[in-house]
């Protein structure tokens, strides 16, 4: 688990296109759990969000439609700990996995 946690974090330190935000479990419950979702930004084209069931699975384009799930990734962003802190966060979660 330490190496998993360690690989997300140099993936973040170093991609420009990749940022680790943590949100600690002492806030409590958050919209990142309502139901999971994935959001694809392009740079010249609007977002399309990405949903996946049980027996299905859906892309969503129309403004109407995913205007919800980026409320949802303010939110999300609203509440999570900034790069630096995230990063300090899951550096010491794996500390505590080599320990043990």
């Amino acid at each position: 688990m330490a190496r998993q946690i360690r690989y997300m974090i140099n993936v973040a330190a170093g991609r420009p296109n990749v940022t680790l935000r943590v949100i600690p479990f002492k806030l409590g419950g958050h919209h990142g759990m309502i139901s999971p979702f994935t959001m694809i930004t392009f740079g010249k084209a609007p977002p399309v969000v990405y949903l996946e069931h049980l027996h299905s699975s859906v892309f969503m384009d129309q403004f109407s439609d995913i205007e919800p799930f980026q409320l949802a990734i303010q939110s999300l962003m609203d509440v999570a700990l900034g790069p630096a802190d995230s990063a300090e966060m899951m550096a010491e979660i794996a500390a505590e996995y080599e320990r043990e």
